[in-house]
Formats: structure tokens, C-alpha cells, sequence
């Protein structure tokens, strides 16, 4: 995985705490190289900081398995998108509405945030 974890060391972990009030635990997020991408070489070093949280959700999202019948819904915030995946959904499973009564919309479309 191309991702490095390190702990903050007392001076960063004070100067974030500022910023996410009531975290205790912080970690620093810095990719590594990616080989089979030619345009990687241009692209910046940069380490994120993040509290310790967060570590479960991006090994998630980076360990993702995409398929090629995947359906992506991408929307601008508040421009309609449970709706919007609630018509996906519809449409890829044959307009089954009984289905979608009994199973709740965020177990049958799946979201990144």
C-alpha cells in the first residue's frame, strides 16, 4: 500500500489540536511512489495531517475493489443525490420497488465521501 503512517511528535500534535478540538491521537499521511503511473514523477511530496481516526477509513478507500460493472454516482453536495441514486439503483435492478422498500437506499448504494 503506498500510503506511510507516522505518529506527530509533541509540537505538531499541539498545533493541530487547535484545529480538531477533543482528538487526541493525530498521524501524518504521506504517499509513496507510484511505479505504474508515468505522470507520478511531477506530482508533489506532500505529508497530510489527519487525526488517528481516519487511518481505518483511507486503508478502506485505498483497498476498494473496483469492478468494471460499477455504477459511479458523482454530484455536487445538496444537488439531489439520494434522489439521483435512488434512479441509478432503480435502473440497474430493473425498477425492483418492493426490494427498495425493504432495504435501506445506503446498503444498496454504497457512498464515498
Amino acid at each position: 500500500m503506498p500510503i506511510v503512517w507516522k505518529k506527530f511528535c509533541d509540537e505538531e500534535k499541539e498545533v493541530e489540536k487547535v484545529k480538531y478540538e477533543g482528538m487526541d491521537e493525530f498521524i501524518i499521511v504521506k504517499n509513496t511512489s507510484y511505479p505504474d503511473i508515468p505522470q507520478a514523477s511531477l506530482w508533489q511530496d506532500q505529508e497530510f495531517f489527519l487525526p488517528i481516526l481516519f487511518r481505518d477509513t483511507i486503508e478502506t478507500l485505498y483497498n476498494f475493489d473496483v469492478r468494471p460493472d460499477d455504477v459511479w454516482v458523482v454530484t455536487f453536495p445538496k444537488s439531489g443525490t439520494t434522489w439521483v441514486q435512488e434512479m441509478v439503483w432503480q435502473i440497474c435492478n430493473d425498477l425492483d420497488y418492493e426490494r427498495s422498500k425493504k432495504e435501506n437506499l445506503m446498503e444498496r448504494v454504497p457512498y464515498f465521501e
